[in-house]
């Protein structure tokens, strides 16, 4: 049987999947984990969708952080001169082959609805950038035609912008605390012009044609609307329609759910085109449809001087956490950092512990690999290779791999964090990321449907 899921629901399982990371009620939360070398190359895994493979991400869990937030977005397409530009048609599939759409130079959002062509019918580049915030459509004077949707923010862009994805959104109310980029928006969506004849194509160019043929345009909508065709005298083929214009902005048939274009006259036969009808509550009016709007990025940036987080390590995982719970008691956690990381207190060292080190408790025979140490507290993690066997107060502690010898005084000091109450939405396995107190982490996580 096939089937598809369309772009629109797409849209509503992000933006429900925005709403779910930004429910304060159980925050969402970044962790790393995983100091521990993958293999010999220290090449990244693919991960797998396995309760195993969750388990063994918690089990390596170095710390917590708060979700900073949250945005849709969708591939980002910079404007840039000399590039051909393919106007939205309501057949394209995804993002076709050509993008529909741009971001500009001081950060406006407009969709391409008609793409510019020459005389004979043959697109040409895109020379002038488009700019200026008019609530109608314009054409530019390489014949591009223009709508513009949104202005990004400074601050949207610095949270949820990369080299390959933009933030999207829509407006639901503005009063005189919003920003001058939602105000506008706002207005744009208010002022959306429904169901309308975005553009003609030529399906079929034709032959014979002495003079342009006549654009007849039959449907549902606006009966006044006309349009014009071009012709190649040398070849007797209609080239192109468009439709006439009024100064710097362009007149658009509205209303319609359906339409037939004909071509009537002009001395050929044979000439055909279809009409491009624009989203149903018309252009700009809910700019993340527009765009074909289908992933999100969950931004956290990780201070330095976060106080819960090792430096002098390494991270190789990171994952999107729900239902974060204190070791005490179960209890909800919702601060803005967390430790993972059990911990020994050793009564004397005789010789010096070592981050990475396997350490054994000689008495138990307990094994663990160490993440951090700070003078008499060594930080470790346990997998299924070194086993889950806890080490025992008072037992002489070495490192199987290293020179470290002490004895320990407090076997198990737990940390801030229940590592097995926390539910992974999301994973990233990942070449080591090394950690120092002079380093801040920019976290931009992409997910895709």
């Amino acid at each position: 049987m096939a089937a598809i899921i369309t772009d629109r629901l797409k849209l509503a399982i992000v933006d429900k999947i925005v709403t779910i990371i930004e429910d304060n009620a159980d925050p969402t939360y970044i962790g790393f984990a995983k100091s521990e070398q993958w293999d010999s190359n220290d090449a990244a895994p693919t991960p797998l969708n396995s309760l195993d493979e969750e388990r063994k991400f918690r089990n390596t869990l170095q710390g917590v952080k708060k979700v900073a937030g949250v945005s849709t977005v969708v591939p980002r397409v910079n404007w840039v001169s000399g590039t051909t530009y393919a106007g939205w048609d309501d057949r394209t599939v995804g993002y076709g082959s050509s993008s529909f759409y741009v971001l500009t130079e001081s950060f406006g959002v407009y969709i391409c609805l008609r793409g510019g062509r020459n005389n004979l019918g043959v697109a040409v580049p895109s020379t002038v950038q488009p700019s200026g915030s008019n609530n109608d459509a314009f054409e530019t004077a390489d014949g591009y035609v223009w709508k513009f949707l949104y202005t990004i923010t400074e601050d949207e862009a610095r949270k949820f912008m990369t080299a390959s994805f933009m933030p999207t959104r829509i407006i639901t109310s503005v009063d005189s605390n919003s920003s001058g980029a939602h105000t506008k928006q706002f207005e744009i969506q208010n002022n959306a012009d429904a169901q309308q004849i975005t553009q003609i194509i030529v399906t079929n160019a034709g032959n014979g044609y002495t003079s342009p043929p006549t654009v007849l345009i039959t449907g549902d909508g606006d009966s006044s609307f006309t349009a014009f065709s071009t012709i190649d005298s040398n070849s007797g083929t209609v080239t192109k329609i468009e439709f006439a214009n009024d100064s710097s902005t362009l007149d658009y048939a509205q209303g319609y759910s359906n339409a037939t274009i004909t071509l009537v006259g002009g001395g050929g036969t044979g000439a055909a085109a279809r009409a491009v009808i624009s989203p149903r509550d018309g252009w700009g009016k809910n700019a993340k449809f527009d765009l074909k709007t289908s992933a999100i990025c969950v931004h956290c940036k990780v201070e330095g001087t976060d106080s819960d987080f090792i430096t002098g390590q390494d991270f190789r995982q990171v994952g999107i956490l729900k239902g974060v719970q204190k070791i005490i008691a179960d209890s909800a956690f919702s601060g803005l950092t967390g430790n993972c990381l059990k911990h020994l207190t050793l009564s004397s060292i005789t010789q010096v512990f070592s981050t990475d080190k396997l350490i054994v408790g000689t008495t138990t025979g307990a094994k663990a690999l160490v993440d951090k140490i700070d003078s008499n507290k060594v930080f470790y993690h346990q997998t299924d290779e070194t086993g889950f066997r806890p080490f025992l107060d008072g037992e002489a502690l070495t490192e199987s791999n290293g020179s470290g010898q002490g004895s320990i005084d407090s076997a198990l000091v737990s940390p801030l964090i229940n590592a097995a109450s926390v539910k992974l939405q999301y994973l990233n396995n990942r070449t080591p990321v090394d950690r120092s107190s002079s380093q801040n982490e920019d976290i931009k996580i992409i997910l895709q449907i």
